[in-house]
């Protein structure tokens, strides 16, 4: 029996899809309990699901610069005869 390979991206990038996740579901919630809440109040799940969207971009561009990062140092070794 072969073992798989787990895929690296995805290990690498889990953070981020977490974060992405837990933004788009307190905003899928939020606007689902908006008309229950009395006017003029302002929706908590929504201002938490808006600013948490905000670091999704910036973790994802982390995360590839850490994998480019791993990438290039496998290829240093290979170049100068390490570990393959």
């Amino acid at each position: 029996m072969t073992k798989k390979k787990k895929n690296g991206l995805l290990k690498d990038l889990e953070p981020t899809f977490t974060l992405a996740g837990g933004s788009i579901g307190a905003s899928m919630l939020g606007g689902a309990i908006n008309p229950l809440l009395p006017a003029g109040t302002t929706n908590p799940l929504t201002s938490i699901g808006t600013t948490t969207s905000k670091f999704v971009g910036p973790m994802a561009t982390l995360s590839a610069f850490g994998m480019v990062t791993k990438q290039l140092k496998k290829t240093q070794k290979k170049i100068k005869g390490g570990k393959k």
